[in-house]
């Protein structure tokens, strides 16, 4: 085994872990939140008489765009820290471009759900649909780190 080999250098620290997982899950479940207020949770207007989504789903759509910066600043810190060491070492690169491809369409879906207009229903399944992905991707990429790893 080489040294650099060794080192893992792709390897995240504990609070690169923490950061990760504590941002995108707050974004999953926020987002979930969302999907679920906007569909199923719909209630009733006496005023209008249609079902509207409940009062508390934009403060909680609010909440998950405001996760927006922090996320593209981690997706961000990843490329250099973790990407492209990964990248170097050939590890795990089928499904290191899985999950990046998915954060990808995440992050620009988001922006287009602020600025599409005509067609946003179509951003809207596409943003629902990559983060109900993110956590199958992130899983199928921790295994197979998991076991590259244990083979180094």
């Amino acid at each position: 085994m080489t040294p650099e080999l060794d080192r893992r250098a792709a390897k995240m620290s504990v609070v690169t872990h923490v950061l990760v997982i504590g941002l995108l899950g707050l974004a999953f479940l926020s987002g979930v939140a969302v999907w679920w207020g906007q569909t199923a949770g719909l209630v009733e207007d006496p005023e209008l008489l249609i079902e509207v989504p409940p009062q508390w789903v934009r403060p909680v759509m609010v909440f998950h765009g405001c996760l927006f910066p922090f996320l593209c600043g981690i997706f961000g810190y990843l490329v250099t820290s973790h990407f492209h060491p990964g990248w170097k070492l050939k590890a795990n690169r089928v499904s290191g471009l899985l999950m990046d491809s998915v954060f990808l369409i995440l992050i620009f879906s988001g922006v287009g759900l602020y600025y599409v207009g005509e067609g946003r229903e179509i951003v809207i399944w596409i943003h629902r649909l990559s983060g109900a992905a993110t956590p199958v991707f992130l899983g199928l990429h921790w295994f197979v780190a998991y076991r590259w790893t244990k083979d180094i």
